[in-house]
């Protein structure tokens, strides 16, 4: 009876501590209702992002600017609004709130480039965007056009070809044309360059202007027609001279894999979709007792390396910046490999009270590796059951080297004489990726520079004439070899013709433009 009475009085009492815990916790939730309008025009402002900061919770304001919202004493409302001035208010007790939001007019006396001069944004007419290399060069990428994904509206890049090197294709509002490129034209420092944005570094830039509509890009005829990319790189700035020194480094490597079968795996897969009958070819595949790790071979863990060292100052009659940098950038892909080296040089004299003479140069060197198997073809020809390089086993049954790559048809009859497994089991006589990745060598090494010379004359306060000279050179070579052997349709017609089939490519390309 009193084991009972004690039972009953523990129960009342955790009863009692878990009410008194629900009814602190309760008692701190408080609500909170306001409305919102903006400063200048006394008008309500709808869609008013209203957060209790540093939580997920938020509410929007009504028509009417309205809000109602729950949340924890002491914590903190944050009103957002596009165009106005964010604002924090710390609620300690459930009330009705009164917020008046300013503009926020930040901005709209910023200069920026439209061509072949500048305005202020308060008195610019077309569809431009700015964006300023504040920390875009901290983005670790080995090209100025890959560090501006998502950073422009309106813009878009997008990677094509996932190999390090390889230039993404930029879209301005969407693809223009049907029958003729959608790039868009690239100027840098008043200079339109036939190429693409990889002969200048991202730790060089100052700012990029973007013109999307017919009128901001007119000024550049038909080549604007997709719109144009304008690149300001940096220049000297009047006073003590600085030096600095700026290093990103990493690792890449393949996150998350292809999920593809194994030789078990995909014994269970069929086993289970056949009524447990295991086929010929698959009892035949586990005499080679083969580890297929393909993707841990064709896949590889590389570093990214990209260093720049700088220095610019000046007075008031001579500036200047002088800059190199060095970028490694190897590919995750067995093959790909991408390096370069470039000089940024500008100069800026004050020849006299009304003229001023600017004078700049860009070298780079590049060197490209392209892989010549795609991701997609690499998995495609290497079943779960084919071992990657021949072992002691497999050697046995195909009377391949051990250690040499294995190909599908090394497991057939029809076209290996030596094999001795009974089953065939090729299905394609395309050679093993690995074979293509080994025997083939295919380099683009670039040499370009490009050189800008301007002369301003202010004639008066209000009148200055201005005369740019640019030039762009450059020299690709690319050189290409590929053994028979390697090819991803292998001759079989025997090793004369096959010997035959080795190929070759020696190639230059030298381009001068001139603008003035």
């Amino acid at each position: 009876m009193i084991k009972r009475v004690l039972q009953n009085a523990v129960w009342m009492l955790l009863i009692l501590c878990a009410s008194y815990t629900g009814y602190s916790q309760s008692s701190s939730h408080i609500q909170v209702t306001g409305t919102v309008i903006s400063g200048e025009s006394k008008l309500p402002l709808q869609a008013v992002s209203v957060v209790v900061k540093g939580t997920r919770k938020s509410v929007t304001t009504d028509s009417a600017g309205r809000f109602q919202i729950e949340m924890e004493k002491g914590q903190v409302l944050e009103f957002l609004y596009v165009g106005f001035k964010a604002q924090a208010l710390k609620i300690n007790h459930s009330e009705t709130v009164f917020i008046s939001m300013a503009l926020n007019a930040a901005g709209t006396d910023e200069v920026v480039v439209i061509g072949y001069g500048s305005r202020k944004k308060t008195h610019l007419t077309g569809a431009v965007s700015k964006i300023t290399n504040d920390n875009l060069w901290q983005i670790p990428v080995s090209r100025a056009d890959l560090a501006l994904q998502g950073k422009m509206a309106g813009v878009s890049v997008t990677t094509t070809d996932a190999q390090s090197g390889a230039a993404p294709t930029i879209q301005i509002r969407g693809a223009n044309s049907v029958t003729a490129g959608t790039n868009p034209l690239i100027v840098i420092d008043g200079y339109p360059v036939p190429t693409d944005l990889s002969a200048i570094d991202m730790y060089d830039v100052e700012s990029i202007e973007v013109l999307k509509d017919a009128a901001s890009a007119a000024i550049y005829g038909s080549r604007g027609g997709n719109g144009v990319i304008l690149i300001t790189t940096k220049s000297g700035k009047t006073g003590k001279g600085k030096l600095s020194i700026n290093i990103s480094s990493g690792i890449k490597e393949v996150v998350r894999k292809v999920p593809l079968y194994n030789l078990e795996g995909w014994k269970q897969f069929v086993g289970a979709d056949n009524n447990g009958i295991i086929p010929a070819e698959i009892t035949t595949a586990e005499k080679f007792n083969a580890d297929t790790h393909a993707q841990d071979i064709i896949f590889r863990q590389v570093h990214y390396t990209n260093a720049q060292l700088a220095a610019s100052g000046g007075t008031n009659t001579f500036k200047y910046y002088l800059s190199g940098t060095v970028t490694k950038d190897d590919g995750v892909m067995l093959g790909n490999n991408y390096k370069k080296a470039g000089l940024k040089a500008a100069f800026t004299a004050k020849v006299d009270p009304r003229v001023t003479i600017d004078f700049g140069l860009t070298p780079t060197y590049t060197v490209f590796y392209n892989v010549p198997a795609s991701v997609q073809e690499a998995l495609r020809t290497l079943p779960p059951w084919m071992p990657v390089y021949h072992n002691d086993t497999s050697s046995k049954y195909t009377g391949m080297p051990v250690g040499s790559i294995a190909n599908q048809r090394d497991f057939s009859a029809n076209y290996n004489p030596n094999y001795t497994g009974g089953v065939n089991l090729a299905s394609t006589t395309t050679n093993s990726p690995l074979e293509q990745l080994n025997g083939t060598t295919d380099r683009t090494t670039q040499v370009r520079n490009i050189t800008n010379f301007d002369v301003k004359v202010d004639i008066s306060n209000y009148l200055s004439f201005k005369s740019s000279v640019g030039f762009l050179w450059s020299e690709t070579t690319r050189d290409f070899f590929q053994r028979s052997w390697a090819q991803a349709e292998v001759a079989l017609d025997g090793e004369a013709y096959a010997r035959s089939t080795t190929k070759a490519l020696l190639s230059t390309t030298r381009l001068l433009d001139f603008s003035n």
